[in-house]
């Protein structure tokens, strides 16, 4: 009796240290799953990453390279000439321009010009090649008047060109630009 009751008790020992041992384990292969998930999304999130990046690394991105006043003559006709410049590596798609020449006092205030206004012109679309750029003329719609000349040779007032552009990248997402000038 006595042997059974030692071997029943070595028995005993070695199942609570067979449970000890699987808890272990278990608690490994969870640690372990874990660890693999966290892995998981960190590949994810490195993809989207690396997959924005190249996004932006390629995508058009148009803006105003240059602008000046072409004319500006004795009978008040005033006209602007405002270069796009694609600087991305793609084109940039549906290229369009809405302008408006305007005057206003010196200095100027913080207005922001961000809707389309009726008067406004809008230019046809176009397509911008990567490197690439082209130009859009922004005229004023009536003469302009002795006063606001006047003002300009005083520099008092200001020639405004503001606008935006707006195009599609290669991506197939609507992008814009907004500018004052």
């Amino acid at each position: 009796k006595w042997r059974a009751a030692e071997a029943a008790e070595a028995s005993e020992r070695l199942a609570r240290e067979q449970y000890r041992l699987s808890m272990w384990g278990l608690w490994g292969i969870l640690l372990t799953l874990a660890l693999a998930g966290f892995a998981s999304f960190a590949a994810v999130r490195t993809l989207w990453v690396a997959q924005d990046t190249a996004k932006r690394q390629l995508r058009a991105y148009v803006d105003i390279d240059q602008a000046s006043i072409i004319k500006f003559d004795a009978l008040g006709q005033l006209e602007a000439g405002i270069r796009l410049a694609n600087s991305g590596q793609t084109p940039a798609y549906d290229v369009e321009c809405w302008h408006k020449v305007g005057w206003k006092p010196l200095p100027l205030a913080d207005e922001v010009f961000d809707e389309a206004e009726p008067s406004a012109r809008r230019d046809t679309p176009m397509t911008i090649a990567a490197g690439g750029g082209a130009m859009v003329t922004a005229e004023l719609n009536e003469p302009v008047p002795a006063s606001m000349i006047e003002g300009y040779q005083r520099g008092n007032m200001a020639v405004v060109v503001y606008g935006e552009v707006t195009y599609r990248d290669t991506f197939g997402e609507r992008r814009s630009t907004a500018f004052r000038l």
